[in-house]
């Protein structure tokens, strides 16, 4: 066992498609820095943990992956998280699953614009503060869980066709869609209360995909 989440990332070196850590997480227990490495996968056994700075990812993502970050009942993000996936050659997937977020700092998720990467919140939930969550040029979903406001942005540079899903989820304050580049994409919302406002805009003309189901808008 090690003493610190880092420390243990630290000791992997040797993480591949064809050779996947676990990380057990035991305990309560606070991080100045979480650097998330591919294929390499962080169950938090229902323990708590602090990030005093930032959550972000390894250089070594430049190759792409997976990786999961499950089973936190307190995760408490006080410097945010700056997810910015760089692999143009191989696609990158990280989920974040039953997870209980305890502040409100936000999420900035960037993919790479010319290549798919995919983040999948499910079941992250907040019950005193909320988050906002901000997707840019990447394909993103969210499943049964709460946050402040969720934007899906793509900029004009991107090549991608996305798809942007919620599902069960609900938003306290808004939904923003802005997608100037992000034609043939689809956006779908099932199941979902905003609380706050809807906005539309960039990818209005550019042939996106709108779902949308009654019980959401």
């Amino acid at each position: 066992p090690y003493k610190t989440l880092s420390f243990a990332l630290s000791q992997i070196t040797t993480a591949s498609a064809s050779k996947q850590f676990c990380i057990n997480y035991l305990g309560q227990g606070t991080e100045t820095n979480l650097i998330l490495k591919p294929w390499i996968y962080i169950d938090g056994n229902n323990s708590s943990l602090t990030i005093t700075n930032a959550v972000t990812l390894d250089a070594s993502w430049s190759n792409g992956g997976m990786a999961y970050l499950k089973n936190f009942n307190t995760l408490e993000l006080l410097g945010g998280t700056n997810i910015v996936f760089t692999s143009t050659t191989n696609f990158s997937i990280l989920n974040l699953d039953n997870i209980v977020l305890t502040n409100n700092t936000a999420w900035n998720i960037t993919g790479p614009a010319t290549f798919p990467a995919l983040i999948i919140f499910d079941k992250v939930l907040s019950y005193t503060v909320f988050p906002t969550i901000i997707f840019i040029d990447i394909f993103g979903a969210i499943f049964d869980s709460t946050f402040n406001a969720v934007s899906f942005t793509t900029s004009i540079a991107s090549t991608q066709s996305y798809n942007f899903t919620l599902t069960g989820v609900q938003l306290k304050n808004s939904l923003t869609i802005d997608a100037p580049g992000a034609e043939g994409s689809a956006i779908k919302v099932y199941n979902t209360e905003i609380l706050g406002s809807v906005t539309l805009s960039g990818g209005i003309s550019t042939g996106i995909t709108y779902n949308v189901d009654a019980s959401s808008l």
